[in-house]
């Protein structure tokens, strides 16, 4: 069972809507108006994903840790310093898979969908089972695995939906591209 939320889960829909309808019906303007409503929700999904990816990678860490002590519940005061002080390395190891993975930008301005974004953010803290960074290293084994398990597929379920959107805007995208090659759009429009 996955943990899409009816946002992810509208997402989808709405990407799936577009793929699906002749386009050649919406005016130029339209079409800009559902590429710029698309891309502010895959910036929502983006930014989402990136910090889900940067818990599943401290989560990771911190059951990789649980393991190597016999899956001790709590870790000590020395074990937590080092565990922080490993933060760095655990992200940055990350980000060289994939550069983008945690430049995360600040949801601030009109680049995302904001109510989009707030409702992922609680299906994580929901994930997270409230746990901050620091109670993180102090689960059950069995709790930090679920835990975990949980993380990456909502990290999976991110990444289908900001494919999905993806491939919208590029349908979006070629058709008014399209319409200027075939000169059924002008520049003047939007140049003014």
């Amino acid at each position: 069972m996955g943990l899409e939320t009816e946002a992810l889960a509208g997402v989808k829909e709405r990407c799936l809507e577009i793929l699906r309808n002749d386009l050649s019906v919406y005016s130029v303007e339209d079409l800009r108006a559902k590429r710029s409503e698309l891309q502010a929700i895959e910036t929502s999904l983006s930014i989402m994903r990136r910090i889900s990816q940067g818990w599943l990678d401290i989560s990771h860490a911190g059951l990789i840790d649980k393991t190597d002590l016999g899956g001790e519940a709590e870790l000590s005061v020395a074990d937590i310093h080092d565990l922080v002080n490993r933060l760095p390395g655990i992200l940055s190891q990350a980000s060289l898979a994939d550069p983008s993975r945690l430049q995360v930008s600040s949801p601030t301005g009109n680049d995302h969908d904001v109510d989009l974004f707030e409702e992922l953010n609680s299906v994580v803290s929901n994930v997270l089972e409230g746990k901050s960074v620091g109670e993180l290293t102090n689960l059950e084994a069995d709790q930090a695995k679920r835990i975990t398990e949980r993380l990456a597929n909502f990290e999976r379920e991110l990444s289908d939906s900001r494919r999905k959107c993806h491939e919208a805007i590029d349908v979006i995208q070629e058709e008014i591209v399209r319409r200027y090659k075939l000169g059924k759009a002008s520049a003047d429009g939007w140049l003014k």
